[in-house]
């Protein structure tokens, strides 16, 4: 209590915790950054109670803080809690209608849409009592529950709550227009509806409107199951390309959405004509520097379906623009990747973009952007059998980037794969996982703060108790346990994403 006194005066303000709190999480001190949090807000809930604006204030920033370390179960849990230790007066009510719907976004967003529904259709009802039938906070929540509707595939009930959202925001040229545009346009393609019927609704004459749009479309779009949201924006570029001059931003960007989401879901077909689409539009463009990236785009395509002409030809033409237009660190990227795409074909010619990219990298001093290069070299000369020139290199890329990083846990995999003579995973090793899992844990820990409490780490595949096993070198107090626990779950997360 004393420290958050002396910081900021009088009482604990949880907004000014939270920002320096997300910047060490931002930072790599997840533990750090969300101890700090929970302690503020025990102690306004000590001198502000528990059902108080400022203790549900304080547990909503800690569940922002969640979100921040990628811990969205913890963060709906701590949000929906928040919401239940509103008071009753007028702001009390408003407070809880606003937690209720992030409780329920973010319930959605790790894909528990049935509890996120549920927890939504209260919110809806309760702003219906608050505001009534045609108010701006009730539409808040009608499109907040339609868009989970949307996830779940219940696509006739969501367009009828857009819909009502939309009339309301857009009778009142309200600020969340194009966002519940985006909502119904998003539901009317889901359910079937005429492409030209679903997008009636848009102005063609306003290019921040669109481009506007074109963001909001992206994001939902990535929510949404199946192939939906991938035929959304196939529809949305084919509207812009109809509508909307060449040069617009919101025309290039529309095609680009539908092509990265497409690729993030291993779609080759709309990957195929998205980026037939992509190019055929950057090469009409005066500004050649979105060419660059899309013909990079293009030559991952090709490593996946094309011939290795084809993929020297992309890679080429995206190099060539990158480097007329002076964007070292893209044509650095251009090139790491091409040696990527050499690696099992041509030896010779990988090693030399490698080295290229690495010094483009350098002189454009992009630390994240070396490290990965070193790491990718180092695998390559791991895969071709020789160790001595692998080694440093993925040690100076591990060490570089970090334990958070999921490029960091994938070079780490090697590195203790040469460490110890086992067959890195590409190889079909599976033991080494297990090695690298523990390496990568015990480094994690240190890198927390705990490194004079962790004695021995392990991961123990089969058996009773399969999972991470740690030894401790003495009995953890109270806040060491917590942090322990805070890590623990961090690392979980930091495993998956790099698996």
């Amino acid at each position: 209590m004393g420290l958050f006194k002396s910081l900021f005066g009088g009482g604990v303000n949880t907004d000014k915790v939270l920002d320096e709190c997300i910047r060490l999480v931002r930072q790599g001190q997840v533990v750090e950054g969300i101890t700090r949090m929970k302690e503020a807000v025990e102690s306004v809930k000590s001198s502000s109670g528990e059902r108080s604006l400022k203790h549900a204030q304080g547990l909503f920033h800690l569940a922002t803080l969640y979100v921040s370390a990628d811990e969205l179960d913890q963060a709906a849990t701590v949000c929906r809690e928040a919401a239940e230790c509103c008071p009753s007066s007028t702001q009390g009510k408003k407070d809880r209608l606003t937690y209720l719907m992030n409780t329920g976004q973010m319930l959605s967003r790790f894909g528990k849409n049935d509890e996120a529904i549920e927890v939504l259709t209260i919110g809806l009802s309760e702003r219906e009592t608050m505001y009534g039938p045609d108010h701006a906070g009730t539409a808040y929540g009608q499109q907040a529950l339609a868009e989970v509707l949307l996830r779940a595939r219940r696509f006739d009930e969501g367009v009828e709550l857009a819909s009502k959202a939309l009339e309301t925001f857009s009778s009142q040229q309200h600020h969340e227009t194009i966002s519940a545009m985006v909502t119904a346009t998003a539901l009317r393609s889901a359910a079937g509806e005429d492409p030209a019927e679903t997008f009636s609704i848009m102005p063609t004459d306003a290019e921040d409107f669109s481009q506007s749009f074109v963001v909001g479309a992206n994001d939902l779009a990535g929510t949404m199951p199946d192939e939906s949201g991938m035929d959304y924006l196939e529809q949305l570029s084919e509207w812009a390309s109809k509508s909307l001059p060449v040069e617009s931003t919101a025309l290039i960007n529309a095609t680009i959405s539908w092509s990265n989401l497409a690729t993030d879901r291993n779609h080759n077909e709309h990957r195929r004509r998205a980026m037939d689409r992509s190019v055929e539009l950057a090469r009409q463009r005066s500004d050649k520097s979105v060419l660059a990236n899309v013909l990079q785009g293009k030559a991952l395509l090709m490593s996946d379906i094309g011939t290795i002409q084809d993929v020297r030809e992309a890679y080429q033409e995206a190099y060539d623009q990158a480097i007329e237009l002076e964007m070292s660190v893209e044509a650095a990227g251009i090139l790491r990747n091409w040696a990527i795409a050499e690696s099992d074909v041509d030896a010779n010619l990988a090693i030399e973009k490698f080295e290229s990219a690495l010094q483009l990298a350098e002189r454009a001093q992009d630390n994240e952007l070396i490290a990965r290069t070193q790491i990718a070299l180092g695998i390559f000369h791991q895969h071709h059998d020789a160790p001595e020139q692998a080694r440093p290199l993925l040690k100076a890329g591990v060490d570089r980037l970090g334990p958070l990083h999921s490029d960091s846990a994938c070079g780490l995999l090697h590195q203790v794969a040469l460490d110890t003579g086992l067959s890195c995973p590409c190889h079909g090793g599976e033991e080494v996982a297990e090695t690298a899992v523990a390496e990568l844990a015990k480094r994690f820990f240190e890198h927390s703060g705990l490194d004079d409490l962790i004695g021995e780490v392990a991961f123990v595949r089969e058996g009773e108790n399969p999972g991470l096993h740690i030894r401790v070198v003495r009995k953890p107090n109270e806040k060491e346990l917590e942090r322990m626990q805070i890590a623990h779950t961090t690392l979980q997360s930091l495993l998956l994403k790099s698996s």
